[in-house]
């Protein structure tokens, strides 16, 4: 750690304060691996997320991955 007056809980803040415009959200655009039926091949596709609703947060996906569940559905034949 450098030398300061803050304590490594204070230097480890993960998000500033939001700004005011930002409590609105607003659909937002991404990118997903998208498998239309079972056995069919992946496509990755940009697709539209809607805004949270009541009750609801929108959260920041760094990383994934499929899990053995996943992987069993995308591959059954239908």
């Amino acid at each position: 750690f450098k030398h300061s007056n803050q304590t490594p809980h204070q230097q480890h803040r993960l998000l500033p304060p939001t700004p005011m415009e930002d409590k609105c959200p607003k659909p937002i655009r991404c990118k997903a691996a998208v498998c239309r039926a079972a056995g069919e091949p992946l496509a990755v596709e940009e697709v539209v997320v809607d805004p949270p609703k009541a009750h609801e947060l929108r959260i920041k996906i760094v990383c994934t991955s499929l899990c053995h569940s996943d992987v069993t559905f995308w591959r059954m034949k239908v």
